[in-house]
């Protein structure tokens, strides 16, 4: 009986992931710009759907230090989570700028604070509203890194497979500081 109860227990706690964070990306997504929660299951490598970052408001492929952008996420499908974060191109690692919040994204838990962006809930979307403001001048070319969740279906019960399609570390085009 006892050991009936503990392999419940573990089979609920190794679920716990499948069921979280359907209101943004948690604090250890940020590392690797990757979906964090959906463990449990594989990337599909093979999926054949496309995100992207439409950059047509950096003319020129350039930013102004300081100034406010406002971009979109897209995807060829509908998706239902996203984490983005813009970093220094030179290491990829230092995240750069700031994201303000809107009505379906919120500021994430990245470190520095505001550093990143992220959903406020697990709704389909086509696309989403990026507000980033420029970092201070002498910073360099940014480079703005992504994951996108397409599908995720929780399985109904501990034996069923979970759908989760994702798209990690995905990184745009580098924006030039000007």
């Amino acid at each position: 009986r006892k050991m009936t109860a503990l392999l419940g227990l573990i089979c609920i706690l190794n679920l716990a992931p499948v069921f979280s964070y359907p209101d943004g990306a948690p604090a250890q997504a940020c590392v690797n710009i990757y979906p964090a929660g959906h463990t449990n299951v594989t990337r599909d490598l093979n999926h054949t759907g496309e995100a992207w970052l439409n950059l047509d408001s950096f003319k020129g492929g350039s930013y102004i230090p300081g100034n406010k952008y406002t971009f979109t996420l897209q995807c060829t499908e509908q998706f239902d989570g996203m984490l983005v974060q813009g970093r220094l191109t030179a290491d990829g690692k230092t995240p750069v700028g700031t994201f303000s919040s809107t009505d379906i994204l919120r500021l994430s838990n990245c470190d520095p604070p505001n550093s990143a962006v992220t959903h406020t809930n697990e709704n389909d979307k086509n696309n989403v509203t990026l507000i980033w403001t420029a970092p201070p001048e002498n910073t360099g070319s940014v480079t703005f890194f992504f994951a996108v969740v397409v599908d995720y279906d929780v399985p109904r019960k501990p034996t069923d497979d979970a759908t989760n399609i994702f798209f990690a570390t995905l990184k745009s085009s580098p924006i030039q500081e000007l």
